[in-house]
């Protein structure tokens, strides 16, 4: 598992690309193979949880679709010209990367527009639909995936490139642009003191059960076009039950929790007295990505959390801030939240602090009494 190196969110390794799949099969004498370069917003990268970054140790597996017509990216549609994975590795901000075995650009010189998925599933993201409006006709697709708070969601705009730009000198390549879907929410917990452990016991679960106040949402509709997926809009993000957290493997040392595939109640997680002398940070207990919101600072997420001795569980509401303290408000999409609860043995106040994706300050503490 990856170090979390935002300190919030866990972010399991994606393991480097095979050998096999760093060296690229040549194409026909003559054609000239496809490549692009590639950049991931806001965070870099992961398997089942959020992507940190394209590393020495850890590379973006990502599915690249390439077509010949403009925002046409239905992989049953006629203008399909490849549909792939490509793995970027490390330096491919600045080195090309291409598909392998490898795929040619058309001979006649025409465009081929390209579009980037992550996860690079061929099976999980569903219902391709391409529809064309407009004049002169402008082609769009949108496409489903459903999410499992777990797996980090990126899209990558669509960009435009061909043979000529490549055979100039000096070469010219597109870059795919990833940036983040959802909503990271990573739990800390601690306990006032020692009697306030006995009161509650070890947490046993934690579920999002509510975002702006409704059913939170599983299911996200992305246009490939723009890489987008619009949490204003109601049917971008289709509504299911409660979303799960899931286990960090090291809760002892904030800063180096490693994620787990665990769900929360896979294990009991204990609480920890955080008294300034012997633990100064609360330890990362849960993440979970989750459906972005259009938040205005007021009850934006709830939680359910519960405990050995209360297996009901205690909602808790979640206010989100901004880094000067203020009520965040729009949209957290590509965003992280930190939400720090505090045990003490007595009606429950939330408050998450909106973070980088990469960096975090400490948010002031729930209070669950």
């Amino acid at each position: 598992m990856k170090k979390l190196i935002f300190s919030v969110l866990a972010v399991a390794a994606m393991a480097s690309c095979s050998k096999s799949e760093l060296v690229e099969r040549p194409v026909v004498d003559g054609d000239v193979a496809i490549k692009l370069t590639s950049e991931v917003l806001t965070v870099k990268q992961a398997t089942k949880a959020p992507f940190e970054g394209i590393t020495a140790t850890d590379s973006l597996v990502a599915r690249v679709i390439a077509s010949t017509t403009s925002g046409a990216f239905d992989p049953t549609g006629a203008a399909k010209w490849h549909d792939d994975t490509i793995c970027f590795v490390n330096g491919s901000d600045t080195k090309a990367v291409g598909y392998n075995p490898s795929r040619a650009y058309p001979t006649d010189g025409s465009s081929v527009f390209l579009c980037g998925l992550y996860p690079a599933s061929m099976t999980d993201w569903k219902n391709f639909s391409t529809s064309v409006s407009g004049t002169p006709a402008v082609s769009k697709t949108t496409v489903e995936y459903t999410f499992d708070g777990k797996t980090d969601v990126m899209l990558a705009a669509q960009v435009e490139t061909k043979k000529s730009e490549v055979l100039a000198t000096p070469a010219v390549y597109e870059k795919l642009v990833f940036n983040h879907m959802l909503t990271k929410l990573v739990i800390r917990a601690k306990a006032k003191t020692e009697a306030a452990i006995k009161d509650f016991g070890g947490i046993t679960e934690i579920v999002l059960t509510k975002a702006n106040g409704l059913t939170p949402n599983t299911t996200m509709l992305g246009t490939l076009n723009d890489g987008t997926a619009d949490p204003s809009k109601a049917a971008h993000f289709t509504v299911p039950d409660t979303m799960a957290f899931y286990t960090f493997d090291n809760t002892t040392t904030p800063g180096t929790a490693a994620a787990t595939d665990s769900v929360f109640t896979a294990k009991k997680v204990a609480l920890t007295v955080v008294d300034g002398t012997k633990v100064t940070v609360a330890p990362s207990i849960g993440y979970s990505m989750v459906a972005p919101i259009i938040a205005d600072g007021t009850e934006d997420y709830e939680l359910l959390v519960k405990t050995e001795k209360n297996p009901k569980g205690f909602p808790v509401k979640i206010n989100l801030k901004d880094a000067a303290g203020n009520a965040f408000t729009g949209s957290t999409q590509g965003k992280a939240f930190v939400v720090t609860i505090l045990f003490e043995s007595t009606p429950i106040e939330a408050l998450g602090e909106v973070t980088d994706w990469e960096n975090i300050v400490l948010p002031d503490d729930i209070t669950i009494k």
